[in-house]
């Protein structure tokens, strides 16, 4: 009966121990699942782009003599390139086109061109942006004098 009481207290302690682990298991893993969750899409789309590219991956290999290393850092600049030169072609191209803006308004040539009739047929707002924009383009000093 002494044994009963004494087997019976250690697998009380040893349950409690696991459940305790559990538990302690289960709230790490939905921290870490809340750490994560904004990170997930990419995760997706990485494996996504990785199952994709893995064909062109092993011929390029085969052109390059079986040198993998090669090859993964070929795909990374072509990849990274595609990327990059559009944001810096956007870039140039958008601060050319603010110090145009400034240096305009710098001199006071700056001027609204006039509205194309297209405009009047917007759904919602094209009636009144084409009736602004003629009125800037017009008089632009009395219209946003109108608009403060």
């Amino acid at each position: 009966m002494k044994n009963d009481t004494k087997s019976d207290h250690y697998y009380r302690r040893r349950a409690v121990k696991i459940s305790l682990t559990l538990g302690f298991l289960a709230l790490l893993i939905s921290l870490s699942y809340g750490i994560l969750k904004p990170f997930i899409p990419f995760l997706v789309w990485g494996i996504v782009f990785s199952v994709g590219i893995y064909p062109l991956h092993r011929k390029l290999m085969q052109v390059l003599g079986n040198r993998a290393k090669l090859s993964a850092v070929l795909i990374t600049l072509i990849a990274l390139s595609i990327i990059a030169v559009p944001i810096t072609l956007f870039t140039r191209s958008t601060v050319e086109s603010i110090k145009q803006t400034v240096e305009a308004i710098e001199n006071e040539t700056w001027e609204i061109p006039p509205p194309n009739e297209s405009l009047k047929e917007w759904p919602l707002i094209g009636k009144s942006a084409y009736s602004f924009l003629s009125s800037a383009n017009q008089n632009m000093e009395a219209t946003f004098q109108k608009y403060k």
